[in-house]
């Protein structure tokens, strides 16, 4: 098969400013106005308000592993007891963090619904980001526990 040759186009002296564009009718497009300033500011303060609430979450874990280790140097119950007791702890605490992620999660589908489309995928990536620190926040919360 021989092998294939483009044709070679010559744009050097192809001058724009000879072209009279005022000859096409082209529609016009109103595109949204939209504060970029403003948008690049609430998708900033709703991913430090996400990972603020997955620090707090993890602080708190914190704490209140410390609050067991104490309790268990105090009572010196059954390790069955002591393990069925953390579990059921680190399950409430899940749960407790699961519905304030849907609490969240609420909130930026309604910040994004106020939005204009352009700032739809800045808030996304924000908000995905966001997600990751918290699955990883919770992820050390339950490596410490």
């Amino acid at each position: 098969m021989p092998a294939m040759t483009f044709p070679n186009v010559d744009l050097t002296k192809f001058d724009l400013s000879k072209f009279d564009f005022a000859k096409f009718d082209l529609p016009k497009i109103d595109l949204p106005d939209f504060d970029a300033d403003r948008v690049a500011n609430l998708a900033r303060d709703a991913a430090y308000i996400t990972v603020g609430f997955g620090v707090l979450a993890f602080q708190k874990a914190q704490v209140r592993r410390q609050e067991l280790i104490k309790q268990l140097d105090t009572t010196k119950l059954p390790v069955d007891q002591v393990t069925k007791f953390v579990e059921t702890q680190v399950k409430s605490l899940d749960g407790r963090l699961d519905k304030l992620e849907e609490i969240v999660d609420g909130v930026v589908a309604q910040v994004k619904d106020r939005l204009p489309a352009p700032a739809d995928a800045v808030v996304d990536q924000v908000h995905g980001a966001a997600k990751a620190a918290r699955k990883t926040v919770r992820s050390f919360a339950v490596k410490a526990g």
